[in-house]
């Protein structure tokens, strides 16, 4: 029996003796790398303590019949064995075996008690079908005889750690199949270390080799927690072709007891690069050593220690493909930043640095905008730059094969990047960030690059390594913090445990499968465990059953809730088990990919949270909260059986993190209620939270919690697991706020993360500026007044102003189209002046609606702040110069500002904003005309600059009032404007937005007051008239604007109108609906005011209707 194995002794072939470590470091060191000396205490060994101990079958009746989901008892049974352990004697034989060991250690090294690092090396460690890795426990700073044999033991009891014991009964592994080797090593107290790819991962270029480098210990490069210089060497001739050298402002370090703790980097030694030269080239020698030596592109984590250099691991790199040819430059000139593209195009400027928000007046119009990272407060400073450099930052990305749930079903990430590039339109599901409830949005546009990806697991109680997903390290996550909700990238939540935010409920995007209403329980209960028979059955049932089999995973998405349950119950009832858990357990091949999503959608539909697990290449879907639901509707499994059950009190699915979201509650745990919640960071149920809050709480808490009470959303946390180069996909989505641009990925066993956008991408590309990020030292290299020229494809900043290239002209055939010429107007709606142009370009026959509110939140400032601080001009100039913007873009073509509708939730997130009033329902309070009538100064601006514009010559410019409900209030707005030097109706056209049931029933009476024209606003129209708001998910499905009481009040209005030759538009949704498009010509509408992207199709759909109306009207004749 083999006690003890040296490094010399050791190859890949005997990791059953010593572990994948113990096996890859023998490897190592018999090639004559620079490897730590080291022995293994073997497998072999182990086996012999457990056996010689009599400790088999103790450990056996302490893991009999655990339930290793029972955290508590996971843990009890694995500090059992631990002790059990830990408390035996080594048997003589071995631990004479050990101490000789590390005494020829000592020997080997020159020293009489070295110190050691013991670490933990499973028989089937890094292997493919298992993986132990971290699973076990390493011990650092060891040192004498006694000590190791005393941790060597603590190794040994690692291997029934919680996550292990849960590890291998999910495997399905025998833990007395499973051994463990511990490699005592001599300790490397590096002064420097990092990690070195063989080959750059980033543009994957084979004759490359990338090292990164930290001061200190190397976990906090591993960990992505620093940020290293970064070596790239030409592997051929040895020669350093680029240096980044990274601000350090921190290190990891060992303190006397042996832990790892961060200091802070002395001054002096943070922007000193890390390796000499001559460091990095014998660096660079050794990686292509090892990679000869492996046959492979190789991932090494290395150390110095007395100028000495250590190879402490080496694996393979996975991720890498074949070679792709460089696109050709488009420009040339002498480089001086490469970074991440994150909107294309190319732009010249002088160069301003903005390290302070006070300093954001410096960019004026066409300036080169640089800065660390951008902010929502520099968006004005935005607008007016020519492109826009960053320190930090990069795409927000995820892995290619990370899921996200469309309105076709869940694709792949790379699945949507192709579709969006090849002009499809597709809906995400993402997160209303008012509301915080969850709702569909459209993808705008997609992106792809290389980049380091952590992969990370998500878990509530039991971390959890195996439902993971990968995602960049600067990838932010919406999270909620002392009550509100901020912006933080994944390396700062792992490093601090922050808890993120998953959903509950998926809403129906519209009903379309009305026939099947009838059968979706036997649909559930056949597709579970039934079969049909289809040559003795009827063709219409078979057609339907296999309608519904071929469609399961997106048929969730356009059924009622009451259908799922049906179908739930349906396949409860057929292959259902309800365990003694108290929970509904449902198992399915997992290559049955699509049942396995229709069943994941339908839960989440009716509001269920299922979890997931893999075993033996079965799906375990399982399920406690909401039950009764789904219970009332099964025939074969009962709610009586479910209360039969002595099981434990199901928990709250809504958990969440109330140390981190508010800690106020705090002052009010008056019997120490919520003490561990906050002492151990646990979860707690929002309804147990809000029952003992209630009464004791004040009311703005209680409004917060609430909040959260009626949302979507539930924390979980991240667990980082591991982490690679690769490919990885951006989405953008249309959003009005920055904290809108967000959307939902799904991990491998489908739970929901929501995400963010990059935030300088994000309003790059809104603006089409040209934008560079992640560059890492533009504020240093770039200096004031410089002249520099951004080309925000290839992420690369050019020395002065660079000229594109030439390029041969070809000649090109070239078809024309003639224009569609209609007699119905087809006009854009505008959200914010910066659009102006690409909205012009569309051809539109003006602006339906112009929204003065995103005007206002562009300025970062509440209008009053404005007008206390800086005063009545400042504001007036401010308007001017959005309006003149599209009014030029524009011109000759009308352009209809609306005046500032200005619900208090959006206003109260501004400077200034504080005192904005809290309502309970923002929708129905204080906001359009009758707010504006309310503070007549700020009305009186819009108007002032209104007319100030017309006077310089912009004839094209109208106004009209939001949210009219009395006849009085056009009256006196005609008054304020009368005031100002405008006579409505005379000097410029005046119109009205018919939003509201009232509007729309006394039409004829704010004709007599004298309009020119009425828009419909078709949005806040359906929701009043039938009594529903479209952002809650419980109601949401009942929003449609083709109900016929919403139609029926557009048709009334448009044809009153057209009698007292008043114009009429529309600027809501519906205005980009082909379907009512098509009604409204019908009834005689002038205007149609779409979104951007829908004027090309709605100019379509208007030219067909009109020729339709003649068509029919000839015929008639």
């Amino acid at each position: 029996m083999k006690f003890i194995a040296w490094l010399d002794e050791v190859t890949n072939k005997d990791i059953g003796l010593v572990g994948g470590k113990g096996a890859s470091l023998g490897e190592m060191w018999n090639a004559k790398l620079p490897v730590p000396p080291a022995f293994i205490v073997t497998s072999e060994a182990y086996r012999y303590f457990i056996k010689e101990t009599g400790l088999m079958d103790k450990i056996k009746e302490i893991l009999k019949d655990l339930d290793i989901n029972d955290t508590k008892k996971l843990e009890e049974a694995s500090k059992k064995i631990r002790e059990l352990i830990e408390s035996k004697e080594m048997p003589d034989e071995l631990k004479i075996a050990i101490v000789e060991a590390y005494n020829k250690l000592g020997e080997l090294v020159g020293e009489e008690e070295p110190e050691v690092a013991i670490r933990s090396s499973a028989t089937a460690e890094d292997l493919p079908d298992a993986s132990f890795a971290g699973q076990q426990e390493t011990y650092l700073n060891i040192r004498g005889a006694d000590n190791v044999v005393k941790y060597v033991k603590k190794c040994f009891s690692s291997l029934f750690t919680p996550r292990a014991i849960f590890y291998r009964e999910e495997k399905g592994f025998d833990h007395f199949n499973v051994a463990l080797a511990a490699v005592v090593q001599k300790l490397v107290n590096a002064e420097k270390a990092g990690v070195m790819f063989t080959v750059n991962p980033i543009n994957q270029n084979y004759d490359e080799l990338v090292i990164e480098a930290a001061w200190g210990l190397g976990e906090g490069v591993v960990s992505g927690s620093v940020s290293p210089d970064t070596y790239i060497v030409d592997k051929k001739t040895l020669e350093i072709k680029d240096k980044h050298i990274a601000k350090k402002e921190k290190m990891f370090v060992k303190d006397e007891k042996g832990e790892v703790k961060v200091i802070d980097v002395l001054d002096e030694m943070k922007e000193k690069q890390v390796l000499t030269d001559d460091e990095i080239k014998e660096l660079a020698k050794v990686g292509i050593r090892i990679e000869k030596h492996y046959k492979r592109p190789m991932d090494i984590e290395w150390a110095i220690e007395k100028n000495k250099i250590y190879m402490l691991q080496a694996r393979p790199i996975t991720t890498l493909k074949k070679e792709k040819k460089e696109r050709e430059e488009e420009i040339e000139g002498k480089i001086l930043l490469k970074g991440i593209g994150a909107s294309p195009g190319i732009a010249s400027g002088v160069v301003k640095i903005v390290k302070d928000i006070k300093e954001l007046d410096k960019v004026k119009e066409g300036d080169i905008l640089v800065t660390e990272m951008t902010t929502p407060d520099m968006v004005p400073a935005m607008r007016r730059a020519a492109a826009i450099i960053t320190d930090e930052g990069g795409l927000t990305c995820i892995e290619g094969d990370a899921k996200i749930l469309t309105d076709r079903g869940f694709i792949t990430m790379r699945e949507a990047y192709e579709l969006v590039k090849n002009g499809e339109k597709i809906r995400v599901l993402g997160l209303n960030a008012k509301t915080l409830r969850t709702e569909w949005k459209e993808i705008i546009d997609a992106q792809k690059r290389e980049a380091k990806r952590f992969e990370v697991g998500v878990y509530r109680k039991n971390k959890n390594t195996k439902d993971t997903i990968k995602i960049t390290p600067d990838h932010k996550f919406p999270i909620i913090k002392d009550g509100s909700l901020k912006k933080v990238p994944l390396a700062e939540i792992i490093e601090n445990n922050y808890s993120v935010l998953s959903i509950d409920y998926i809403p129906m995007i519209s009903e379309k499968f009305e026939t099947l209403s009838n059968i979706m329980y036997l649909c559930g209960a056949i597709l579970s465990d039934g079969h049909v028979e289809y040559q003795t059955s009827k063709i219409m049932p078979s057609k339907i059953l296999g309608f519904v089999e071929d469609n399961i995973n997106t048929i969730p998405l356009y059924a009622t809730e009451e259908e799922l349950t049906d179908f739930l119950a349906g396949y409860v009832d057929g292959d259902g088990y309800l365990s003694g858990k108290a929970r509904i357990e449902i198992y399915e091949n997992s290559k049955h990919v699509k049942k396995i999503e229709g069943l994941i959608l339908s839960l989440y539909r009716v509001g269920i949270v299922p979890k997931m697990r893999i075993k033996n290449n079965t799906a375990v879907i399982y399920f406690k909260d909401n039950l009764e639901k789904i219970l009332s509707k099964t025939k074969r499994i009962t709610i009586e059986k479910l209360n039969q059950l002595k099981a434990e009190v199901r928990e709250d699915n809504k958990l969440i993190d109330i140390s981190q979201m508010f800690p106020e509650c705090k002052e009010y745990d008056y019997r120490g209620y919520l003490y561990n919640h906050y002492k151990n960071r646990a979860f707690i149920g929002v309804e147990k939270l809000y029952n003992y809050l209630k009464e004791r709480a004040d009311g703005s808490l209680i409004k917060k919690i609430e909040l959260i009470r009626n949302s979507n959303i539930y924390s979980i946390r991240l667990i980082k697991v591991g982490e690679d180069y690769g490919e990885v996909y951006n989405l953008t989505v249309d959003a009005d706020n920055e904290f809108d641009h967000n959307y939902i990925v799904w991990t491998k066993y489908y739970t929901p993360i929501v995400v963010f956008n990059c935030h300088a991408a994000i309003v790059s590309r809104e603006l089409g500026v040209p934008c560079v990020v992640g560059t890492k030292k533009a504020t240093k290299i770039l200096k004031d007044g410089m002249v520099v020229t951004v080309d925000g494809e290839k992420g690369i900043v050019y020395e002065g102003k660079v000229e594109k290239k030439e390029e041969e002209k070809k000649e090109e055939k070239v078809v024309y189209q003639a224009p569609i010429i209609t007699a119905t107007e087809v006009k854009v709606n505008v959200s914010m002046p910066e659009v102006a142009e690409r909205a012009a370009k569309t051809g539109a026959d003006g602006v339906g609606l112009l929204r003065a509110e995103h005007m206002i939140l562009g300025l970062g400032k509440h209008p009053k702040k404005i007008l206390e601080e800086e005063g009545r001009e400042a504001l007036i100039e401010a308007l001017m110069e959005g309006i003149r913007k599209v009014a030029d873009a524009f011109y000759p073509r009308p352009v209809t500002y609306r005046t500032l509708d200005a619900p208090t939730d959006e206003f109260r997130g501004l400077e200034g904003g504080e005192n904005e009033p809290i309502e309970h329902n923002p929708m129905l309070g204080w906001r359009g005309i009758r707010r504006g009538l309310d503070e007549p100064e700020i009305l009186k601006c819009e108007l002032e600059a209104i007319k100030r514009l017309r006077e310089e010559g912009y004839k094209n410019i109208e106004v009209m009032i939001p949210l009219v409900t009395y006849v009085d209030e056009v009256r006196k707005f005609k008054e304020i404007a009368k005031e100002v030097g405008l006579e409505l109706g005379k000097d410029i056209k005046f119109g009205v937005m018919v939003e509201t049931p009232a509007a729309a029933l006394i039409i004829e009476d704010l004709i007599k007051e004298g309009i020119d024209f009425v828009s419909l606003g078709t949005n806040d129209l359906t929701q009043y008239t039938l009594a529903i708001d479209r952002n809650n998910e419980l109601v949401s499905k009942y929003y449609k604007e083709d109900h016929p009481a919403v139609l029926k009040l557009m048709k009334y209005v448009i044809e009153t109108c057209k009698k007292n030759g008043v114009k009429t538009s529309i600027c809501g949704q519906a205005g980009s609906r082909p379907h009512i498009v098509e009604k409204l010509i019908e009834w005689g509408i002038d205007s149609v005011s779409a979104n951007i992207d829908a004027v090309d199709t709605i100019r379509r759909v208007v030219a067909r209707t009109e020729r339709k109306i003649i068509l029919e009207h000839i015929r008639k004749k």
